[in-house]
């Protein structure tokens, strides 16, 4: 299965599958900005301007999440929960850059973990959330 995991460039094509990820429960539990849902027009229009930063995590060809690494070099994950608990998220984080951060609120045990796992250490705790580097 690990060698079977891919990234590629996400479309406007994957705008539905990326909303459903953001709107999934458990992300939306463990959200760093909001948990409430997102709205359809506004997660369009935030695409619009962060388009290029988003990788489609593909598992055998199929979407299993997506990986962010933004301008600021902040990087996020979101795995799709069909394949949650797979070791896809491990297997995508090989793909992550070096040098780059993360946010992990308080209690989301997965992306802790997963983050740690992949040699990110604990630089601070601000608020809900933990911030990590590679």
């Amino acid at each position: 299965m690990f060698n079977s995991v891919r990234l590629r460039p996400a479309t406007m094509a994957d705008s539905d599958y990326l909303l459903d990820l953001k709107n999934d429960k458990t992300m939306r539990q463990f959200a760093v900005v909001t948990n409430k849902p997102i709205k359809r027009k506004d997660h369009i229009a935030w695409l619009d301007e962060n388009l290029s930063t988003i990788q489609i995590v593909l598992l055998h060809g199929k979407r299993a999440g997506m990986l962010r690494v933004t301008k600021e070099d902040e990087v996020s994950i979101n795995i799709d929960p069909e394949f949650r608990g797979m070791g896809v998220g491990t297997k995508a984080m090989k793909y992550c850059p070096k040098n780059v951060w993360a946010k992990i609120v308080d209690g989301n045990v997965a992306s802790m973990n997963l983050f740690i796992k992949s040699g990110f250490k604990i630089v601070d705790h601000q608020n809900n959330y933990y911030v990590l580097q590679n």
